[in-house]
């Protein structure tokens, strides 16, 4: 039911906002390939699929 998913170029912070992200994260995170529009889509757009997916939606939704 709670997918594991791997997102190409991203890092741990990928997700946050980068305005709140720790110094220590910022110092030992890995660097990100993509900016961090791009990273809040993917994770928005994997988000959407699962979320169709358990609710029995055939079509998935995309955030643009």
């Amino acid at each position: 039911m709670f997918p594991v998913i791997a997102l190409d170029d991203v890092s741990h912070a990928s997700f946050m906002d980068s305005t709140m992200i720790p110094s220590f994260v910022k110092k030992s995170d890995l660097n990100a390939d993509i900016d961090e529009v791009t990273a809040h889509n993917q994770m928005a757009n994997a988000m959407t699929a699962f979320i169709s997916g358990v609710l029995g939606n055939d079509e998935l939704s995309e955030v643009s």
